[in-house]
């Protein structure tokens, strides 16, 4: 298996490989992807040294993130570095009427939520599918009508002023903002 070099994130204490693995395809949204298909792409790039995961609710509306859990849930869990985000919670919607370009795997839509206690409900959530006790990085997702590159004011976020300090050890990492903007990594959140 070759070995990645690693980088450091920001000023935490996480290192990723140089090459990471986006999962918004496994999802299946923009193309048919099964799970079966979604969890060999996530073991190919196990075995191929890949240790650092991106995925995300909104990728297949949970389908991503189910997919990310099962691959890799026996592998040592600090052999490798997770992230996903927060800021769009799924709700249950069995008819769910398809975006454009967009298929709904998993029978759910979406709800934008930047509240405290939505975002400590989508990491739950996340938590939940993923089928693991830890998450490393969390991104707060683009907000609905917010273009890419457009600055969010700090107080958009009001979960980023209120989200503990960490327990060790810690369910969350490192957290930072819009991921569609340059961001310099912040450590662990602290208390106000």
């Amino acid at each position: 298996m070759p070995e990645f070099a690693r980088r450091r994130i920001g000023r935490t204490p996480l290192e990723v490989t140089v090459l990471g693995l986006g999962c918004a395809t496994l999802g299946g949204t923009r193309i048919p992807v099964s799970r079966q298909e979604a969890e060999a792409i996530v073991r190919a790039a196990w075995d191929a040294g890949v240790r650092y995961v991106d995925a995300a609710p909104y990728y297949g509306f949970g389908q991503a993130e189910r997919a990310v859990g099962d691959a890799l849930r026996d592998e040592p869990r600090d052999d490798w570095i997770l992230s996903t985000k927060v800021g769009r919670l799924l709700h249950p919607f069995p008819r769910a009427a398809p975006e454009p370009g967009r298929r709904h795997p998993l029978p759910f839509g979406v709800a934008y939520d930047y509240s405290y206690d939505g975002i400590m409900r989508s990491h739950e959530d996340s938590l939940q599918r993923l089928g693991l006790a830890r998450i490393d990085m969390l991104y707060v997702t683009t907000s609905a009508g917010i273009s890419m590159g457009t600055r969010i004011p700090a107080d958009a976020h009001p979960a980023r002023q209120r989200l503990p300090r960490p327990p060790k050890p810690a369910p969350i990492r490192c957290g930072a903002g819009d991921r569609h903007r340059r961001q310099r990594a912040r450590g662990p959140a602290r208390s106000p």
